[in-house]
């Protein structure tokens, strides 16, 4: 839930861009025609956050829309990024979607090979200054969903202690976890968060480590992850 006002805010962006990115000869996608082709780059599908969340959005636009999708899973190796860039650009994919900042330099890199193809980046850094005409990024206000979050979440709290745990450090997730305090705050000023960073994004193992030390050690009664894969071990905690 933590993304999914932003993200339906941004789909009606998306769809928008999915209808004119293919250009005139795909509308109404009639036989004999050719299909728009879609891909999305990302670590893995199955990590019940906001991959999974943009796996949905393009199963809408295959419905919707009639665009063709495909979804490349590269894994955690950053050294694979650049490889699956130039694979699917190369295969001609009208529209690359990719869900991390670190694409950005990568994909600018080879911007003058692939003028035809239209880049999405979602999950963007707010600083991220972005160069290259045929890219559009999404940037989320992830502070005020995870302000409701907080106070949701200290409002249902019996022992006012709740616990926040994040993937790895870095701007986005304490722009999360900042407005997780204040949303606390403000349901109940003498409250208490704990706060986690597990170190990874896909180690559930540790994940559930670390929720299972704020809900016994610190009394947490309710966590909230921020931690894509890794977050499935809080949740099984």
């Amino acid at each position: 839930m933590k993304k999914a006002l932003a993200i339906l805010l941004a789909a009606l962006t998306a769809s928008s861009l999915l209808m004119t990115g293919c250009g005139e000869k795909d509308e109404g996608n009639k036989d004999g025609e050719k299909k728009c082709r879609v891909v999305m780059i990302c670590s893995a599908l199955g990590d019940k956050s906001y991959y999974d969340i943009a796996y949905e959005g393009l199963k809408k636009a295959e419905t919707d829309l009639g665009v063709e999708i495909k979804v490349a899973e590269i894994g955690t190796d950053k050294a694979k990024m650049e490889p699956a860039i130039q694979d699917v650009a190369d295969a001609g994919y009208d529209i690359i979607f990719f869900g991390s900042t670190e694409y950005i330099p990568i994909i600018e890199k080879h911007q003058d090979e692939y003028k035809e193809s239209k880049f999405v980046g979602f999950d963007i850094e707010p600083s991220t200054e972005i160069k290259m005409s045929n890219m559009f990024c999404i940037t989320y206000m992830q502070n005020q969903v995870d302000f409701l979050a907080g106070a949701l979440a200290q409002k249902m709290s019996k022992s006012g202690t709740i616990g926040f745990l994040g993937g790895t450090e870095g701007t986005i997730i304490n722009d999360f976890l900042i407005g997780f305090i204040e949303g606390s705050l403000l349901a109940n000023p003498k409250g208490k968060v704990a706060s986690s960073y597990i170190g990874s994004w896909t180690d559930a193992a540790k994940g559930k480590e670390m929720a299972l030390v704020q809900i016994k050690q610190l009394g947490a009664d309710l966590l909230h992850p921020c931690a894509m894969g890794a977050g499935l071990g809080v949740i099984e905690a």
